[in-house]
């Protein structure tokens, strides 16, 4: 089987380098108990965006990198659909 395109770690947006890297709190500020959501989110493992007009929120776990991988979804979305179609450049 042919391979269509890049390996999927190296999908990435051509500016996604400019993405400022995610902030952590201190590992010592204890958790709290969250408080309840005024929207139903569906529950996955893989991450989900909500769309309102412009705005694009990425939600995921933040679990091994789904918070770095979350972070590009919206970037590289974007880059995709804005892809001239072409028989030799497919979708990856």
């Amino acid at each position: 089987m042919q391979e269509v395109g890049p390996p999927q770690a190296q999908l990435s947006h051509p500016n996604q380098h400019l993405i400022k890297p995610t902030i952590y709190l201190d590992a010592a500020i204890p958790f709290k108990p969250a408080k309840e959501l005024a929207v139903n989110l569906p529950m996955n493992n893989k991450g989900s965006v909500d769309v309102y007009i412009n705005d694009m929120l990425p939600i995921c776990h933040d679990i091994r990198d789904n918070a770095e991988q979350c972070a590009a979804a919206v970037l590289l979305t974007l880059h995709i659909m804005g892809l001239p179609v072409h028989p030799n450049e497919p979708i990856p």
